[in-house]
């Protein structure tokens, strides 16, 4: 079901949060694998928003394991594309899965295999109840009306209507996405289980070193003098290096280029964009096609190292650098100096800027206004 896209900033400006690259592979392709792995035969996605007809040809043009998906829109009608009530027994099931979730085939299948309405949980208390659930088609009707907001309150009220509603413990680590540094601990967990892997007419030069698993796309070149510290995702036709580090839990996707003395460390760069020159990225995620001029540098660690807020929220992270959209441009020797920064799309910011504040999309930021920014913020 339908996720909020505009939790994710300037990422999701132009592609709902479905597209969005998870450990390098989109979000939707995991959960359809996930549900494919754990036996189900049909898969209904409902989303409303305004990349509807982007979405409708993504899942047109995929083989999605076989199973068979459909869209609709939201909010859903009664039945939402599924069979009435009374054409399958009482006990057939249903699954429901926020579209920001990620949770193991393993789980799908417990859960699946549950008797009557049940939902994922990590602990005992109402707070550990996750947004997937278990539904009879039978008691079908009474929840599909609903808004994905409300799927939590419409069980709640179906057990005090005397419905027994089961708590499943799910084993698995499971994912919830719904800000940009949730992202960053995804592809902390998915990339844990990275199996190494160089992909066809790809370049390893002599004198690069590689520790722990790193997997290399197709057409790519490692450069002499690179070092990477897995788990690392590489793409196919990336040019990486000479003489970089690129430090784990690090996913970098399609035609990049990560160029000599610079230093990536648990950041996403998305497809095509360029890191060429003496710079260092650490907990950031930077969106396709931007071009960071040589000498940018972002911070990630508050001097008082309390957990760095983002988008008006606490993030509950120590180390988190900044958010950038898509075909931002830097200058050289620009600093984007506060943690937790947020850049627009296709911004441009001039040589020597101290970024300390976020940036709008569109917006130009001048040397001038980087300097009056510093002051004001002392």
């Amino acid at each position: 079901m339908g996720s909020d896209d505009s939790s994710m900033g300037p990422l999701t400006a132009h592609r709902p949060k479905a597209f969005l690259p998870v450990a390098g592979r989109p979000l939707l392709e995991r959960q359809l694998e996930a549900c494919a792995r754990a036996g189900l035969a049909r898969v209904v996605v409902i989303y409303g928003g305004p990349h509807r007809g982007a979405l409708a040809t993504y899942l047109a043009e995929g083989n999605w394991w076989g199973i068979e998906v459909s869209l609709t829109a939201e909010p859903a009608e009664p039945n939402m594309g599924m069979p009435p009530a009374n054409s399958a027994p009482d006990d057939s099931p249903i699954l429901i899965m926020l579209g920001d979730l990620l949770v193991s085939p393993q789980d799908l299948q417990g859960l699946l295999a549950q008797p009557g309405l049940a939902r994922g949980a990590v602990g005992p208390s109402a707070s550990s109840r996750i947004p997937v659930f278990r539904v009879p088609i039978a008691a079908w009707p009474r929840l599909a009306p609903l808004a994905p907001a409300e799927l939590e309150a419409g069980f709640d009220r179906l057990s005090q209507n005397g419905l027994a509603v089961a708590d499943y413990p799910l084993a698995a680590p499971w994912l919830r996405l719904a800000h940009p540094w949730d992202l960053l601990a995804a592809a902390e967990v998915l990339l844990a289980g990275l199996q190494p892997r160089i992909g066809a007419h790809s370049v390893i030069e002599s004198g690069v070193t590689m520790k722990g698993p790193v997997e290399i796309g197709p057409r790519s070149v490692i450069r002499s003098g690179v070092y990477i510290e897995g788990p690392v995702r590489i793409g196919a036709d990336c040019a990486i290096g000479p003489n970089c580090y690129i430090r784990p839990a690090t996913a970098i996707g399609d035609r990049c280029h990560i160029g000599a003395a610079v230093e990536i460390k648990n950041s996403l760069i998305f497809s095509g964009t360029a890191v060429p020159h003496l710079s260092y990225v650490g907990d950031s995620i930077i969106a396709e096609d931007c071009n960071l001029g040589a000498g940018t540098v972002i911070a990630n660690l508050r001097h008082d190292e309390r957990a760095v807020r983002m988008l008006g929220r606490d993030t509950g992270r120590r180390k988190l650098g900044a958010v950038i959209g898509a075909r931002v441009k830097t200058g050289i020797n620009v600093s984007i100096g506060r943690p937790g920064t947020v850049i627009g799309n296709d911004c441009r910011i001039a040589p020597g800027v101290v970024v300390l504040q976020d940036v709008p999309d569109g917006a130009v930021v001048s040397a001038g206004a980087g300097r009056s920014k510093a002051r004001e913020l002392g």
